[in-house]
């Protein structure tokens, strides 16, 4: 995976995990799920427990809907939209639609959790 594999001693350091492996393919259910820029991250973890993750992925959620309710906002908002150059608007607009993917990854890892 372009990006990640000079980073995974760190990675390796910050989890505290002996190996770490670059893998693209669907994550098994009950996978701990995390969002970036680049792009999804799957931790597999022996024991771990469901509700503590349920409870994570909650307040993930609920963090990506405040932000998505806030930009959703601006846009929403004429002033904005007329004084705002052309530039941020459109950055506001993408800043909207990666949010909204974001969302909806997190809630699918969810409701894999069910």
């Amino acid at each position: 995976i372009p990006g990640v594999e000079e980073e995974i001693p760190t990675l390796s350091r910050l989890l505290g995990a002996q190996t770490v492996e670059t893998i693209q393919l669907e994550m098994p259910v009950g996978t701990i799920v995390g969002i970036s820029k680049m792009g999804e991250i799957g931790i597999k973890v022996p024991s771990r427990n469901r509700d503590t993750e349920r409870a994570r992925l909650d307040k993930e959620i609920g963090k990506v809907e405040k932000e998505l309710r806030t930009v959703e906002d601006r846009l929403s908002d004429k002033s904005f939209v007329d004084r705002a150059p052309a530039a941020v608007e459109e950055e506001h607009r993408q800043r909207l639609s990666d949010l909204s993917v974001q969302l909806a990854k997190l809630k699918e890892a969810r409701a894999d959790l069910n």
